[in-house]
Parts: C-alpha cells; structure tokens; sequence
C-alpha cells in the first residue's frame, strides 16, 4: 500500500474511534473518567436516578444515545471500505456530530428538570452544569466530525470510481463501452487503430491505482498519455443534454494515429459552477460550525470545572496578611490616664464587644472555626458552589444550619442562601448584581418575609454600607484596608439616632493589626487585642 494514496478520511475515521477512548465527561471527585464507550450507559443511569426526584423525565429518549455507538462502528466499516478503494456509503462524521449534539442536549434535559424539581421540593435552585464537566474526548469528537464533513462533502476525497465511471466522467465523447460502437449519450464513438490494446492499458493502469502500486499523480500523468492516444470522429457531433463543446481543435496525425490534445478532447459539463457554489456554501457552513465547536470548548471546558477557580477566603475578605492559622480577639474595658490617654482596663463582656472571640482557619483561609460555630465545609468547582455547615459543637453533632454559596469566576458571590438545622426551608436568601457591588437579602420565618436587607461593595469587596429594616450602616476604611469610621443609623419615626465608631490600630510587622481602640461617639469605649498564629513557612 502506498501511504501516499491514502486519503485524509482514513485518519480522521482513526482518530474518531480513538476519540471514545478519551476522557468525555469528568465528574468532581469521581476516580475515573467516563469514555465515549460509557458515556451513554451513565447518562442512562444518570436519568434512572434523576427521575427519583424528577417524576416527568420521560427515559424513553435516553434509549437513543445507544445509537452514538453507530459511530465507531460506522467508522471501523469506512477504514476497511477506503482501504479497498471503494466509496463509503454512510457518512460517521455526520452522524458523529448529530450524536454529540444529542448527549449535549440530554445532559442539559436532566440538569432543567432536576432544577425545576428541587424548586418545587425545597423552594431553592440547584443548577448543576453537568456540561461544565465535558471533557477532552467530546470536544476532539466534534472536532474531528467538523473537520471529516469538509473533507467528504466540501473536498469529495471519498469520491472513489469504477474505471468506466472515471473514464465516462472524464473522457466521455472518446471513450465507450466494450462494444465499439458504443455511443455515450447518443453520440456515436468512432473505432480507431489500437483501441482495444489502449482500453486495457488503460484498465491495466487503474487497477494498479486502486491497488496503491501507483500514486495519484503518476496515475493521472500516464492516464492522459493514454487517453491521447484515442481517436476522435473528424465529424463534428451535436452536444449531449447538459454540455457544451470546447472548440474543434486542428487535428495531427502521429504514426496513423490521431493525437487529440486533452483540453479539447472531451466536452464540458456545465454545472462545474453550481458544484463550486454548493461547495462555498457548505465550507461557510463547517466554519460555523467549527467556531461554534470552539466557542464551546473555551466556554465550557475552561469554565471553573477545569481552571480550579476558588472563592475568595474568609481571611482575605477579613483582611488578614500572611499565613495564618488561627487569631483571637480579646475585648477590655478603657480608662483615661492622668494626661487622659486612653489605657488598657479590665476585660469587658458585652453585646457589642464580647470578651473572647476565636478564628481558626484551614490551608485555605477558610474558618473552620469562628462565632458562627464549627464549621464543616465542602466546595464543588464543577458549579463554584461551596456549602458549609455550622455546628454548636466541636463534634459536630448539632447542626445549626447549612450556607450555600455560589461564586463567579474572580471568586466573589453571586448568590447564597441559608437552611436552618436539617429542615429544607430557605430562611435567608441573597443576590448579587453582575458586578458583585450591590447585595440584596431576604429573611423567611415559615415561609412569611421577615425582613429585607440590602448591601454595597467598593471595588475591593469591602462592605461600605447596609440598610436592614430601619437601621443603616456605612463604613470607611484607611489605607491598610482596616475599617477606619462605622456610622451607625437608627431611622425611626420618633428618633433619628446617629452613633459614630472610629478605630485606631497598631499592626505587627506583617502588617496585621495586633491592638485598637474603639471611640463610640469620641469617648473611647472599648480596648481590643487580636493574637495572631501564623504557619511555619
């Protein structure tokens, strides 16, 4: 076999089964991957188990996707066919994209109407972007599908012939069939010394084509050498339906032999131009086609799933440098020294200042431990969906109740909600705007509003104000990012009150604060240390 009569469409047709082998779909925390091969036996299952919750998933169409094995299949026939020279009578690129298509849209089936049901069930979204989690395998598919369909239907490389049907294409008023007298569309063939010795010459040489002996192009060189050879009526010929003649060469005689140039040898078909139309067309549409491939690609396999994007910790929110691992803040009361500089008293137990308040925080800078409790935290990057569970205890036994959030891709929310204890009702749900700058929440008692709450960022994510009801909030912050003013409102209808807390800080070389004093009206009212413990780098 010679490799260089083998055509685009072998290797396409290879790498399209080797596809299947490929990662398809990667689910988080699953210790392998599904190939094309599993892929619609897990889809399957996939939707037994959605239609536990979902009571309108009809499986029926889930049956279809076993028809995605065709491809393979499809493809392993066309290797054998190309090999033998004959033409592919099915397309596999085709039916190769119709079939990622198809698992596109059943995954997507599945993620609607399981949302749809846990709307219904516990009143909350559960979006779960199964499609962020296709992976190379799907995409190489559709590529390689994108790219065969150029090849067979724009290219025609597949366009494989018998040695009459090649001859009637490209030779049709000098070249009949074996009786010599033959006419081709009516057109009478006029016999010639030689004929026959120059048709099985010609057969001769085809077969050593089709065989791969030859390549292609010293078979159409010795092909023309050949067809020259023919001889042609001197008598002019009326056209055939649907072609035009070239103009009647001068004909010259070598050795009793007419020699007919090719160029004005065979009569021209028309519809050459309307083949290059439908060929500029369908090349547009692979293009499409192929950008929408690649579109989805960076849309979905580089989504959060595969660039590990991770929300932004709480030690960074809280404005916390370096390596930390846990801190404590330790409130006391202040008296005014003789020259009336504020100085440490002692420890203060308050609402607003509590005596011990203890953060402990993971690798990640995540509190697994604060005055919300124990934590007990699981993130999803499928989804950039973190949930995490409060306890009483450091056992975590007493659940008292479960933050789900979900993160854009620079990390900051886009919205959350919180269930109470083991219960499925939503008692705090919050949005955020597009650009993460505005807030609102709001609080449920048994399904009855409690309250609204609405909330503004600066570009930094830090809280510059908040109205809750009828209290209003807002926040200044100095240059090492530590709130420097909190004005505090109390909107009522009888009394508008305004209480001002400014902070003064003293930090460690890391640039973290270690001490403040808290002024609540100018009048110093709180003395605050924070402990630090760093990690050992």
């Amino acid at each position: 076999m010679n490799i260089k009569n083998i055509k685009p469409t072998f290797f396409l047709s290879l790498f399209l089964i080797a596809s299947f082998f490929l990662p398809w779909f990667i689910f988080p925390g699953a210790p392998s991957y599904t190939s094309g091969w599993t892929l619609p036996v897990r889809i399957g299952n996939g939707g037994w188990v959605a239609s536990s919750v979902v009571k309108d998933l009809n499986l029926i169409w889930f049956k279809v996707l076993y028809l995605v094995y065709l491809v393979p299949i499809f493809a392993a026939y066309n290797i054998f066919l190309r090999l033998t020279r004959k033409k592919p009578a099915i397309n596999e690129y085709f039916i190769g994209l119709l079939g990622t298509i198809l698992i596109f849209v059943m995954i997507r089936l599945i993620e609607m109407k399981f949302s749809n049901a846990m709307v219904n069930l516990t009143n909350q979204e559960y979006d779960l972007k199964l499609y962020t989690m296709l992976s190379v395998g799907f995409f190489a598919c559709i590529f390689i599908c994108i790219v065969g369909m150029y090849f067979t239907l724009v290219r025609e490389v597949d366009d494989y012939m018998s040695f009459d049907e090649e001859m009637e294409q490209e030779y049709p008023t000098a070249y009949g069939s074996a009786n010599p007298a033959a006419s081709v569309k009516g057109v009478p063939i006029a016999n010639g010394p030689n004929r026959t010795e120059v048709y099985s010459r010609l057969e001769q040489l085809h077969g050593l084509y089709e065989k791969g002996i030859l390549g292609k192009e010293q078979y159409e060189q010795e092909k023309q050498e050949l067809l020259q050879l023919l001889p042609k009526s001197n008598q002019q010929q009326d056209t055939a339906p649907g072609m035009t003649k070239a103009s009647e060469p001068l004909v010259e005689y070598n050795n009793g032999i007419p020699s007919i140039p090719v160029e004005h040898s065979a009569y021209i078909p028309m519809p050459e131009e309307a083949k290059s139309n439908k060929n500029s067309i369908l090349t547009i549409l692979l293009l499409v086609l192929a950008g929408a491939g690649i579109g989805s690609y960076f849309m979905f396999f580089k989504s959060p799933a595969h660039a590990g994007i991770k929300p932004i910790s709480d030690l960074t929110n809280d404005d916390l440098k370096g390596n930390v691992s846990a801190y404590s803040i330790y409130s006391y009361n202040v008296y005014l020294s003789d020259g009336g500089e504020p100085i440490k008293g002692d420890v203060q137990d308050s609402e607003t200042f509590p005596a011990l308040m203890q953060f402990e925080a993971d690798k990640d800078g995540f509190y697994t431990l604060c005055e919300k409790g124990y934590a007990n935290r699981t993130y999803d990057e499928s989804n950039n969906l973190m949930v995490t569970q409060w306890f009483k205890d450091k056992e975590k036994k007493q659940l008292q109740y479960t933050y789900y959030s979900r993160y854009n891709k620079k990390g900051r929310p886009e919205k959350d909600s919180i269930v109470l204890g083991n219960s499925k009702s939503i008692v705090r749900k919050s949005e955020y705007t597009a650009d993460g700058l505005s807030c609102s929440m709001t609080e449920t008692n048994g399904g009855i509003l409690n309250g609204k709450a609405e909330f503004r960022y600066n570009e930094k994510g830090q809280l510059i104000w908040m109205k809750s009801n009828n209290e209003e909030t807002s926040y200044e912050y100095n240059s090492n990012d530590e709130v420097s003013t909190k004005k505090y409102w109390v909107l009522d209808a009888e009394e508008d009150g305004l209480t001002e807390y400014v902070f003064q800080y003293k930090y460690d070389k890391t640039g973290n604060w270690i001490s403040r004093i808290v002024y609540v009206d100018k009048i110093p009212s709180a003395y605050q240390e924070r402990k630090i413990i760093y990690r050992e780098q």
